[in-house]
């Protein structure tokens, strides 16, 4: 009887991974699966957003640089 319940509960799909995701063959394609262009421009909007509220506070003006999508993209795929 154990045997039977056994084979029944084997997955043999995955079936959680869909879309482009089942065409990701690296770290990277599939990172970029989950952040989409519209999550990239928030995140470079609030960080300069961040950036421009803190400035005044610094002691030199090098201190806190505004970055641009390519930065954050690099950012990111240091991640994967």
């Amino acid at each position: 009887m154990h045997s039977n319940r056994r084979r029944q509960n084997i997955m043999k799909k995955l079936t959680w991974v869909t879309g482009q995701g089942m065409n990701a063959n690296t770290p990277f394609e599939a990172w970029y699966c989950l952040i989409t262009s519209e999550i990239l421009d928030n995140i470079f909007q609030h960080s300069n957003h961040y950036v421009l509220n803190i400035k005044p506070r610094l002691s030199s003006e090098s201190d806190a640089k505004l970055t641009d999508k390519i930065e954050i993209k690099i950012f990111i795929s240091l991640l994967c």
